[in-house]
């Protein structure tokens, strides 16, 4: 759990830089409610940690009974996902209202959150290969 952990919230803080040096990102000076009130940081963040936390279902079942066995479980993560995506690259004016969030300009910047999402998950499935399923047994 702890190599999981360390994965997520480096690339939580790697994406928050990321997003910090994009040439359309203008900062505007908040105080912590506004910071979690419709800010473009706590938008896409939020949109990142929805696909983090259905990791550890796929992840930590990999020595065990897979995931894609269970399918239900799997049909929910597809749900889930789904709905991010939609909710990351196409999000209508309702959802952007309710949600509060604020959207890149950048098409190409919100597909980037989906990639890394993705990149996110294999690293962990690497990590959870080599230091877990691998270790030694006493």
């Amino acid at each position: 759990m702890f190599c999981f952990l360390t994965v997520c919230i480096a690339v939580q803080i790697s994406f928050l830089l990321y997003l910090l040096d994009q040439p359309w990102y203008v900062h505007v000076e908040t105080t912590l409610s506004e910071l979690t009130e419709g800010s473009m940081e706590a938008t896409y963040i939020f949109l990142l940690i929805i696909f983090q936390m259905t990791f550890p279902a796929i992840v930590y079942t990999m020595d065990r009974e897979p995931v894609f066995k269970n399918r239900f479980m799997l049909s929910l993560i597809a749900v889930l996902y789904t709905v991010n995506t939609y909710f990351d690259i196409f999000p209508d004016k309702l959802v952007i209202q309710i949600f509060e969030f604020n959207v890149s300009p950048s098409m190409w910047f919100r597909v980037q959150v989906i990639l890394i999402s993705l990149a996110n998950l294999l690293i962990n499935i690497i990590v959870e290969i080599i230091f877990i399923i691998n270790r030694p047994k006493n």
